[in-house]
């Protein structure tokens, strides 16, 4: 996991996709965009736009994808994260092949 904040230029290298996925997040004005899917680079890489609030730690359950690498962004306001080690005994939750709850 890499923790960081847009503005700030990451000091360790990262694959092109991520930083394809990096630079859209720089230069798209989130004010204007409806919840949906934008694609970046076709299915290979998209964003999807979520308006939500955000639930209390208690009523979440960890997730881990092992498919794809998840980049989370968040616009505007205030949300506090929590991670978990993936012991690899998670058990597959809903419909989602890649999902891990």
């Amino acid at each position: 996991m890499i923790f960081g904040h847009i503005a700030q230029p990451n000091p360790c290298r990262l694959p092109a996709a991520i930083e394809k996925a990096l630079d859209f997040l720089r230069a798209t004005n989130f004010n204007v965009l409806e919840p949906g899917v934008v694609e970046i680079d076709g299915k290979n890489i998209y964003a999807q736009i979520i308006d939500l609030t955000t639930r209390e730690a208690v009523e979440n359950r960890p997730e881990v994808h092992r498919r794809y690498i998840d980049i989370q962004f968040l616009a505007w306001g205030q949300e506090k994260i929590g991670i978990a080690i993936d012991t690899g005994n998670n058990k597959v939750s809903g419909n989602a092949a890649n999902l891990l709850i």
